[in-house]
């Protein structure tokens, strides 16, 4: 079902790529809430926001479906041919983004998931263009994400990192039993900042520098 005019484009689309090559996805489909891109791979909905994600590398595999969120009505979206890739690995380690903080977990079975939070310039504090949601995984796969305005985030970029006490709520779903580990990927985090994860229910507190 659907409401509203069936001539609007906004909300979720899933589109091919019809390419016979993989496709890197960096800014070149425009009108996308967070710029974010979601391949699911049988039980994992992999994501990429033309800087980081999960999805390696930002390759999308040839004649792969994809699910994108169009953030804008009337929107066109195109896959040009310059952006056409053979390459399939991740070949950046670092990414240059600032006060960049990826949060994993890790399932028993060693599946993974993850969530980012960075800041940019143009971003604000609050839910608007630059974030992208939170696509849950399928059941044998953990999901973990920032919570924004009751919106579950996969990207949360940020004007300026919170300071003062205040917080990002952070949360994860399971569907199985066992342990889970998370950790933490920082980068370009300034010196005299600390990324804290506080444990609401225990009340523990972990450096996430410590990983």
């Amino acid at each position: 079902t659907r409401t509203g005019s069936v001539t609007d484009t906004t909300g979720f689309h899933l589109i091919p790529n019809r390419w016979p090559s993989g496709y890197n996805h960096s800014t070149t489909i425009t009108n996308l809430q967070g710029n974010v891109i979601y391949v699911y791979d049988g039980s994992t909905a992999r994501t990429w926001n033309g800087s980081t994600g999960t999805l390696t590398g930002g390759i999308i595999p040839p004649f792969h479906a994809f699910f994108v969120e169009v953030a804008s009505n009337s929107a066109t979206l195109t896959l040009p041919n310059a952006n056409r890739s053979t390459t399939v690995g991740n070949y950046m380690d670092k990414n240059g983004l600032e006060n960049y903080v990826a949060l994993r977990v890790t399932a028993p079975s060693g599946k993974i998931d993850e969530a980012y939070i960075y800041t940019k310039d143009g971003a604000k504090n609050e839910f608007e263009i630059n974030d992208g949601r939170k696509w849950m995984n399928s059941i044998d796969v953990p999901s973990i994400y920032t919570v924004l305005e009751n919106r579950k985030l996969a990207f949360n970029l940020l004007e300026n990192l919170p300071v003062n006490g205040d917080a990002i709520p952070v949360s994860f779903t399971c569907n199985t039993e066992g342990t889970y580990t998370l950790s933490f990927i920082t980068e370009n985090i300034p010196a005299d900042v600390d990324i804290v994860l506080e444990d609401l229910w225990t009340g523990k507190e972990h450096l996430a520098a410590n990983g």
